[in-house]
């Protein structure tokens, strides 16, 4: 909803004003800074090139200036865009039953009523949307193990609007949706399989429908395990998915084993993502389709609560497409540290440094060093608390001969609760032509 934007004002050099001038049956604005005339202020609006009568003629200190050129034959109107009153409204009922201990059935209902423009009655027959929700939890096994089932069922209308956000953030990429403007189907169901001591085996079935657009089903695996003094972690999903746009196959896979020793702990771990993305009408990859693998190795000394260090290695390999096949893009190898050397009321010591290697098959390979050091010092009761944080990082452009050094440090004073506080940072971000350097801080 637009509206005529030009209004008469009065004559100030700091404004940029028009006068207007008739041309036959044709009327338009012109630039004007002659004090003695009639003059307008008026805003332009971009309404598409070929769409308007104006275009730009230049730029000042006070704004933009612009020239008639014809009908039709610019890219902006003096015009105006009228924001319109809204109106948003949600109604909803919900009700639970528990008819037994091992049994409970959960429902809602929601009705939307969203007018984008309270003046218009055009399309107000999509004002309104209906949301519907059941769910059915059941006990089957109640012993040392508890085997519980739940199935739930979500229904939403296309014109059904929330005030909030009602899916995850990461909704839209964990299912491959590309858009989700249709009647929604959500069903899950789930077994469980868990005892007193948290230890569980989970698996989950869940399809996801909306009309005529999209269709997708997922299965997934969850279980974690403790055993003694080994604990087992995995998280595994099956995506696949067809739409108008694209069918595709998303698997992604996480585990994790570690045992501890009487003051150590020794562990490993994978993570696996690949997401196999087709176009429908060619058959082809879509360049978001990726693959990574990752596997990581660890071994610890103390308790990670109070005094502990922590070593491991990290490895690490990245696809993309590539003349329509999966190719590596890098791998990179890590070796890092993360300690807590100090820790007790008045004193807190933490180091972390992690040295990487990364093979890039496009570009130039790296090398770079990351640590950070964090001391905290408690004096005269609290009264005086010193914190200071160092920080470097540095890479190495292999083939250009390159080396970058940052390096941060900061320091912070507090006196009492919040009476002075003075802070410190020091920071050099140097790139310097040969690997023949001196430290600077």
């Amino acid at each position: 909803m637009f509206a005529e934007s030009a209004y008469l004002d009065t004559y100030d050099e700091n404004k940029i004003l028009y006068r207007k001038v008739i041309n036959g049956a044709v009327e338009n604005f012109e630039y004007s800074d002659d004090e003695n005339e009639e003059l307008y202020f008026v805003t332009f609006t971009n309404v598409g090139a070929n769409n308007g009568d104006y275009a730009i003629e230049s730029t000042t200190a006070n704004g933009t200036i612009y020239n008639y050129v014809g009908v039709n034959q610019g890219d902006f109107a003096p015009i105006t865009r009228l924001i319109p009153p809204t109106k948003s409204q949600i109604f909803v009922l919900k009700s639970d039953y528990d008819s037994t201990n091992k049994t409970k059935i959960t429902s809602e209902i929601a009705v939307s009523n969203n007018d984008a423009n309270l003046f218009s009655n055009l399309d107000n027959d999509e004002n309104t949307g209906l949301a519907a929700k059941i769910g059915w939890e059941q006990i089957l096994i109640d012993r040392d193990w508890q085997l519980t089932s739940k199935f739930n069922h979500e229904y939403a209308h296309q014109n059904f609007k929330t005030l909030q956000r009602w899916e995850s953030i990461e909704f839209n990429r964990d299912w491959n949706l590309l858009t989700n403007n249709a009647t929604k189907n959500y069903f899950q169901s789930e077994i469980n399989l868990q005892n007193k001591n948290k230890d569980y085996v989970l698996y989950s079935f869940k399809n996801l429908n909306y009309l005529n657009t999209y269709n997708g089903n997922k299965h997934l695996l969850a279980s974690k395990i403790k055993l003694k003094k080994t604990s087992f972690f995995v998280n595994a999903s099956l995506l696949n998915n067809t739409s108008t746009l694209e069918n595709n196959t998303f698997l992604r896979a996480k585990a994790t084993i570690e045992h501890s020793f009487k003051k150590s702990w020794l562990g490993a771990f994978t993570n696996i993502e690949t997401n196999n993305r087709k176009l429908t009408e060619t058959n082809t990859y879509a360049n978001t389709s990726h693959r990574f693998k990752e596997f990581e190795t660890y071994f610890g000394l103390g308790d990670t609560t109070k005094v502990f260090a922590k070593f491991g290695f990290n490895y690490r390999n990245n696809d993309s497409i590539k003349s329509n096949a999966f190719s590596e893009i890098n791998n990179r190898k890590s070796f890092y540290i993360n300690s807590k050397l100090i820790k007790n009321e008045s004193t807190n010591l933490a180091i972390y440094a992690n040295y990487r290697l990364t093979n890039n098959a496009f570009t130039n390979d790296e090398k770079s060093l990351n640590s950070r050091v964090l001391f905290n010092q408690k004096l005269f009761k609290n009264f005086v608390n010193l914190s200071t944080l160092y920080e470097t990082f540095s890479v190495i452009l292999q083939g250009k001969n390159t080396f970058i050094l940052r390096q941060s440090l900061v320091l912070v004073f507090i006196l009492g609760s919040i009476t002075t506080m003075m802070v410190c940072k020091i920071l050099t971000n140097l790139k310097l032509p040969n690997l023949k350097i001196k430290q600077i801080i």
